[in-house]
C-alpha cells in the first residue's frame, strides 16, 4: 500500500499497479491515523490474493528474526520457511535477495556514525555503554576533554 499523510488523515491506495496481465486498481481508503474505521472511497477491482499475503507474512518473519538474532542469513531463511505452502514458496523472493535484505537491515541497525579523526572526538553512545541487562559495560572513559584518552 502507498500512503500519504495529511494532518490526522492517512490516505491509502492499492499497491496493484498496471502491468501486461493485470489492470491497475484504483482502490482508495482513508483512516484517522492508524485507527479504525476504514473509510473506503474507491473499491478495489480485484479479489485479495492470499498467496501474496502469505509471502508477506513469511518475509516479515524472516526480517524480524534477523533483527533479533545474529544467526547466519541462510539459517534464518531455512528455519523461517518451514511450513510455507508450495504456491507461496514459488512467489517468495530468491535466497540471495533475502540475504541482501537481511544484511542491509543489520547494517542500518548497527549504524554508529562516522569514524573519529582523533581520540578527543570519540563519543561512545549510551546504547553501547550498557549491556542488555542494563549493567555498565565500559567503566574507564576519562571523557572528551582528555587528549590522551
Amino acid at each position: 500500500c502507498d500512503i500519504k499523510f495529511d494532518d490526522q488523515i492517512i490516505y491509502w491506495k492499492c499497491e496493484r499497479t498496471c502491468n501486461k496481465t493485470t489492470p491497475k486498481c484504483y482502490g482508495r481508503s482513508q483512516t484517522q491515523l492508524f485507527n479504525f474505521p476504514i473509510k473506503v472511497t474507491v473499491d478495489h477491482n480485484h479479489e485479495p490474493d492470499p498467496i501474496k499475503e502469505e509471502v508477506y507474512v513469511y518475509t516479515t518473519k524472516i526480517l524480524a528474526r534477523a533483527c533479533l538474532t545474529n544467526e547466519d542469513p541462510r539459517t534464518i531463511i531455512k528455519e523461517c520457511l518451514v511450513g510455507i505452502s508450495s504456491l507461496a514458496s514459488c512467489k517468495m523472493p530468491r535466497v540471495p535477495a533475502l540475504t541482501q535484505r537481511i544484511q542491509r537491515l543489520r547494517l542500518k541497525k548497527s549504524d554508529h556514525g562516522k569514524n573519529p579523526e582523533n581520540l578527543e572526538s570519540i563519543d561512545i553512545p549510551d546504547s553501547l555503554k550498557y549491556t542488555h541487562r542494563n549493567e555498565l559495560f565500559f567503566y574507564d572513559d576519562s571523557g572528551s576533554d582528555d587528549k590522551n584518552r
